[in-house]
């Protein structure tokens, strides 16, 4: 045989191995993908519908289109390997990644798919400040969808906050209006491997503090309230924005009235459900629901029926009440290590009856708690917060139930919380104090306590998928 020949059988050969290979890259993949660990999607839109039904987090960002793309690609594996990160959205709580990874022909012998994951958030906060917090992650519980010859994945990313912390909800306030994220102590998982990979960051859109969220989807009401006293309160349109849904009125008003109270009606089930009045910066008063969101979202595609209702407004009183926590109680309770009860009517207003029961010790340790119990005359009103001032409260129009206490020397303080809890169908209020109940006499003052009248007529709104998208 002669070089010639040779030479061209060589040549031949080496270009039918490089057609080969660029064959089973292109075709080859999506032929030997092992259905039995992944499932194969034909559009972005079927990828989305699946993701989000196993993934509920992910319904309400796909549903208004909330993902912006992202773009981001970084090899793996020494360039064998590509990740994308595809889109990302986040709410202020909550940061949402989509991301994918080529499929390659081992894939079908891993025993686990790629998984990605990282271990701190760092936050830009709008005044500049950086802060890093532990990082919650969760990834989709499916092994992924295939699309087009691509892994693809979801993940939530929450930032690790105490709650139970006294300084937690200021903390969430800045987090809320922060104007950039990065995730820190990036890896990609897959089989047994572990690869650690450039960290990522993204730019968020963050609603200052105070200021309304921006409406995302909203839809025309025309329904009106009629109180009790002869006004009317009209209902002009609902509106959804990244948390949830408020109703939007014609008007402002009076300073007593703090919400309203009806039921979500779905598949002949009633749920109560309570709706919070408050005033955007143009003076346009709102009522905010955490309800509705959750069974619109449900609805979408279906032709299910829910309705909310409402049936009554709930008010605050106008007067305050005031008892004393008596130094020497005080006293007894950390010497003896023992509780101090006591069985003190404070009020009884628009059928609200609240205790003083005493103190409870803290099992040798120098705490203690001061113990309340508030029985309402009407169930409907369940059981609504006892709100501590907050130095970040501009008034008290809405605050309801609210407590103050003060030391002997008139001093207001502010490092307590208070729980709430159901003993023997009792509702009661447990405050705890940073540092345990301060010393010498106490002077709590509650005020703002609610109560409900019914509607003149119950009001019935039917909740439809017909959401006009911003």
């Amino acid at each position: 045989m002669g070089k010639t020949k040779k030479l061209f059988i060589g040549i031949s050969l080496f270009i039918g191995f490089i057609l080969y290979t660029k064959y089973e890259e292109t075709m080859g993949s999506t032929m030997r993908i092992d259905p039995e660990m992944f499932e194969v999607v034909e559009s972005w839109d079927d990828l989305a519908e699946a993701e989000s039904s196993l993934f509920p987090d992910l319904k309400f960002p796909l549903s208004f289109d909330l993902f912006e793309d992202s773009n981001i690609t970084i090899p793996l594996e020494g360039k064998q390997r590509v990740l994308k990160i595809e889109k990302r959205w986040g709410d202020g709580t909550r940061f949402c990644l989509i991301y994918s990874v080529d499929i390659k022909r081992r894939d079908k012998d891993e025993q686990s798919v790629p998984s990605l994951s990282a271990d701190t958030v760092r936050l830009t906060l709008d005044d500049g400040q950086e802060i890093d917090i532990p990082a919650v992650v969760e990834n989709s519980p499916s092994e992924g969808f295939v699309l087009k010859n691509r892994l693809y994945r979801s993940m939530i990313i929450t930032p690790e906050i105490e709650i139970e912390k006294f300084d937690a909800q200021p903390l969430l306030d800045k987090i809320k209006a922060s104007s950039r994220i990065e995730l820190k102590g990036v890896t990609m998982a897959y089989g047994s491997e572990n690869k650690h990979i450039q960290q990522l960051a993204f730019k968020l859109h963050p609603n200052k503090p105070g200021s309304l969220p921006d409406t995302i989807g909203k839809y025309s009401m025309d329904k009106e309230l009629s109180l009790q006293t002869g006004n009317q309160v009209r209902l002009q349109q609902l509106e959804v924005f990244e948390t949830g849904a408020r109703i939007k009125t014609d008007q402002k008003l009076d300073s007593d009235i703090i919400g309203f109270i009806g039921e979500i009606n779905e598949k002949n089930v009633s749920t109560p459900t309570y709706y919070r009045v408050f005033e955007d910066e143009k003076g346009t008063t709102y009522l905010e629901n955490n309800s509705i969101l959750h069974h619109l979202l449900n609805i979408e595609g279906t032709e299910d029926r829910v309705s909310f209702t409402f049936t009554h407004v709930v008010k605050k009183s106008k007067n305050a009440y005031s008892f004393s926590v008596l130094g020497d109680d005080i006293e007894t309770m950390y010497q003896q290590n023992k509780d101090v009860l006591k069985e003190e009517l404070v009020t009884n207003e628009h059928g609200n009856r609240l205790f003083y029961k005493g103190l409870v010790s803290a099992d040798g340790v120098k705490q203690g708690t001061i113990k309340l119990q508030l029985e309402k005359e009407d169930d409907l009103l369940g059981s609504y917060s006892m709100l501590q001032p907050s130095s970040n409260e501009e008034g008290t129009n809405h605050m309801n139930d609210k407590i103050t206490i003060q030391d002997r020397s008139g001093k207001y303080i502010e490092d307590f919380i208070i729980v709430h809890d159901v003993e023997e169908g009792k509702e009661m209020k447990t405050i705890h104090f940073a540092n345990g109940i301060p010393e010498g006499d106490l002077k709590i003052t509650v005020s703002n306590l609610t109560y409900i009248e019914p509607l003149k007529i119950p009001v019935e709104n039917p909740l439809e998928w017909n959401i006009t998208h911003h």
